[in-house]
């Protein structure tokens, strides 16, 4: 394994042990789509709809080149208006297609809250069949009454939560008429480590909302964000320029090696790791770290090596409802063996702050 997929494994561990302490969160965009069907348009594909109907013919390279699918939308809702435009959007994106697997595995992990900026409703429809329940907002209002772990729709949602975000002013206009959502994703932020899904690096979704989280409250403010990458569209200038606005791409296709999968496989690949070290995560428990008493030595100098110790153990426990008997006897042994070093004379010659957290954290 070379030094990349060291350093992205890593990254993978980090995310794990964050999805354990429920301080995760996923943002999915158009990309995740494809995993359905290839007919979900990506948001290049979309701007080629628009375009060909605007103009009355395909976009040839040149056009492409310089598309600007905001401003293209735009132009559209300018010409035809925001009723043509919306339409155009709704006929471009299937609403019969059942969600993929990867979409169901996705939402089995315990995510703090799941973010998106499609207008299909794959995400809802796998909520519907796993078994962690989503609670699913499509309006301002709806955050008023849900709670975590929510589908937060972001830009508007199939069949008819519109207007759908896709204009330069709707972009424009977003943090003023929608600042509740960005309120609720840059909360997030600061709160958990944050995972973006089926983006490329020069998606206008995607820079619009690292723009306003960044203009708000700074890098400094933020917690680790995570580009999750499948395809080699994420170039070495863009990583760059991603990390100083505190982003790091994981390219996910490095689990594979040399090979050449698809996405979708990719994915897959990288939800079944990721299922893996959740629970080898949740099985361990290193309860052998904690130190044995010495039959000679500073009083206080122990104590505080075992309460921090004891204090990293307890923030390491994997969240079983009921502590398992081995590790149950070898807690109960490595406790009580403290308790005949701090008889009634060496305990009260410890400052009472100590006293406290010593008895807190050994009962």
């Amino acid at each position: 394994m070379n030094r990349n997929q060291n350093t992205d494994m890593l990254y993978i561990d980090e995310i794990a042990r964050a999805l354990k302490d429920r301080r995760a969160t996923i943002m999915v965009g158009s990309g995740f789509s494809k995993n359905a069907s290839s007919d979900f348009p990506s948001w290049r594909e979309l701007g080629d709809r628009i375009f060909e109907r605007l103009h009355n013919r395909k976009p040839n390279e040149k056009d492409r080149q310089y598309l600007n699918l905001l401003r293209l939308a735009g132009e559209m809702e300018s010409v035809h208006g925001r009723t043509v435009l919306d339409a155009v959007i709704k006929e471009s994106i299937p609403e019969t297609i059942e969600p993929s697997e990867v979409h169901k595995k996705l939402l089995d992990f315990p995510w703090s809250d799941v973010f998106t900026t499609n207008y299909d409703t794959q995400l809802e429809q796998a909520a519907r069949q796993r078994t962690e329940k989503y609670d699913v907002i499509i309006s301002k209002e709806d955050l008023v009454y849900c709670c975590s772990p929510r589908i937060v729709k972001l830009h508007g949602s199939l069949p008819s939560q519109r207007p759908f975000v896709i204009t330069e002013e709707d972009y424009r206009q977003y943090p003023k008429n929608n600042a509740i959502f960005v309120n609720t994703v840059q909360q997030s932020l600061i709160e958990n480590l944050f995972c973006l899904i089926g983006f490329s690096g020069d998606d206008p979704n995607f820079l619009n909302w690292i723009g306003w989280v960044r203009d708000n409250l700074g890098s400094d403010y933020t917690g680790k964000i995570y580009l999750l990458s499948v395809t080699d569209e994420v170039s070495l200038p863009q990583r760059f320029l991603l990390h100083r606005r505190n982003i790091i791409t994981i390219d996910l296709r490095q689990l594979f090696g040399n090979a050449n999968p698809s996405p979708k496989d990719i994915f897959n690949c990288f939800f079944e790791t990721l299922e893996i070290k959740l629970k080898n995560l949740k099985k361990h428990w290193n309860i052998n770290s904690s130190p044995s008493p010495l039959i000679q030595g500073d009083a206080v100098s122990e104590c505080e090596n075992v309460v921090e110790k004891w204090k990293q153990i307890r923030g390491s426990y994997p969240g079983w409802v009921v502590l398992p008997y081995l590790e149950r006897n070898t807690l109960w042994t490595l406790t009580q063996q403290w308790g005949s070093l701090f008889h009634a004379n060496n305990f009260s010659k410890l400052p009472k702050s100590l006293q406290y957290e010593f008895t807190y954290e050994s009962i």
